[in-house]
């Protein structure tokens, strides 16, 4: 996470995780954890706060990664349910498409 937040020192990184969390995933779970916690840096302004959470219940391991910037635009949101893009309707990366 260090190299992530080298270039936004004013970023602020909060974690709320349980002393120990054993889970089976998908191999790209790194990969997705890496491009949200890219995406809350470079989408939001230098003060940003990121809360990253890790909750157990007896069914289920739960990761939330949120941050106090402005949000996803609705129309990247509308873009990320819609099984395709259109000239009209688009992402402007692919970091959400990846996660």
């Amino acid at each position: 996470m260090g190299q992530l937040t080298a270039k936004a020192p004013g970023v602020t990184v909060r974690t709320e995780l349980p002393d120990s969390c054993i889970v089976r995933t998908h191999p790209s779970l790194p990969l997705a954890f890496e491009e949200a916690l890219r995406n809350a840096i470079e989408h939001n302004d230098d003060d940003v706060t990121i809360t990253v959470r890790v909750r157990r219940d007896e069914d289920a391991t739960t990761l939330v990664i949120e941050d106090t910037g402005r949000g996803i635009p609705q129309i990247e949101r509308r873009t990320l349910q819609n099984a395709e893009e259109t000239a009209l309707e688009h992402t402007e990366g692919l970091g959400l498409w990846l996660i």
